[in-house]
């Protein structure tokens, strides 16, 4: 069921990810490099789809999985080592094969800020033809409470 089970007040799921920034993930410029800030949404994504249900074990079970199509990303913050963070993920729409979703970062600690945004469509995949599927039943009733819960679109 990934990192966190429940929602919370903005009817987002998690957290999705928790984690800290290291030294070996600076720039030179002293802070977070992009390629590892997307990481972090990337992490966010996979306790995602592991809340909706799509395991790794269920990968593998049933050559079913997720694959991004559009992702908008918005850095808020400058992230230094030792900043502690975690991932809230609101469901924003779905469809018969694919799901919208936002993951919020957030500094852990001193009010919560938010450090970044990313938006994500992904499409359901059947991994042995390499084709969009229709979304498996279960998942696609926890995805739209979810959107029900947070209020869908943005």
């Amino acid at each position: 069921m990934g990192l966190g089970a429940g929602f919370d007040a903005q009817g987002r799921v998690g957290p999705t990810f928790v984690g800290t920034v290291y030294p070996f993930q600076l720039d030179h410029m002293g802070h977070i490099n992009i390629q590892f800030y997307v990481g972090l949404f990337d992490q966010a994504s996979w306790g995602f789809f592991a809340w909706m249900g799509l395991t790794a074990d269920r990968i593998r079970a049933e050559n079913v999985g997720m694959a991004a199509l559009v992702q908008e990303n918005r850095f808020l913050a400058e992230l230094q080592p030792g900043v502690s963070l975690e991932a809230w993920t609101r469901v924003l729409a779905t469809s018969n094969k694919t799901v919208r979703y936002q993951h919020d970062l957030h500094r852990r600690g001193g009010g919560d800020p938010l450090v970044g945004t990313s938006v994500l469509t992904a499409a359901c995949l059947d991994l042995t033809r390499r084709r969009a599927r229709p979304l498996p039943d279960d998942i696609r009733r926890r995805l739209d409470d979810a959107v029900h819960r947070g209020g869908g679109g943005q």
